[in-house]
């Protein structure tokens, strides 16, 4: 008897035998097929790829693009470092996406750090000493997309432009918005 192995990424499949026998007339049984394995469509409500709901084949990969207000679950909010707003896919040698728990969720900034200079909080004499903490923020949390974090000077200091706001925007940083 013969013992049919297929190829990474290919599976055996249809009728007949995984392990086809000879006959007295010297003919093998059916055996079966290597097929080329599929990964099952893939959807994530807040993402967009022209492959999503569409099964791909092993070896294929696609990007999904997070939709505004949403990054990748992989990229984390870290302070002056842009979130990721995309993803590959992979279809693997087991049939399966890779990166299965990989998905767009709500974009969030990270704690703001008051102490930072970017708030831009100076005084008559033209800024506070290398690390003075010259102002607060309404409230210092994460922040999720869209969502203004006003600031407050501490007393001494006032802003540039008073109507300014920090605003959590879609790569998971702050940036200075007027009102």
């Amino acid at each position: 008897s013969l013992l049919l192995v297929c190829h990474k990424g290919f599976r055996l499949t249809g009728p007949g035998s995984d392990q086809p026998k000879c006959r007295p007339n010297c003919s093998f049984e059916m055996g079966k097929k290597c097929e080329i394995l599929q990964c099952p469509p893939y959807v994530d409500p807040f993402g967009e790829s022209s492959w999503m709901n569409r099964s791909v084949l092993y070896g294929f990969s696609f990007t999904v693009i997070c939709k505004p207000g949403y990054r990748s679950s992989s990229s984390l909010p870290s302070w002056d470092v842009p979130c990721a707003t995309s993803y590959i896919k992979v279809c693997s040698e087991t049939g399966e996406l890779q990166e299965a728990s990989e998905r767009c969720v709500p974009v969030t900034c990270p704690e703001y750090n008051a102490g930072d200079y970017s708030l831009k909080c100076l005084t008559s004499d033209c800024g506070p000493a290398y690390g003075t903490v010259v102002a607060t923020v309404n409230d210092p949390a994460p922040a999720s997309y869209l969502t203004s974090k006003e600031i407050i000077c501490n007393a001494g200091y006032s802003r540039i432009d008073p109507s300014a706001k920090l605003r959590c925007n879609e790569s998971c940083l702050y940036s200075n918005i007027s009102q």
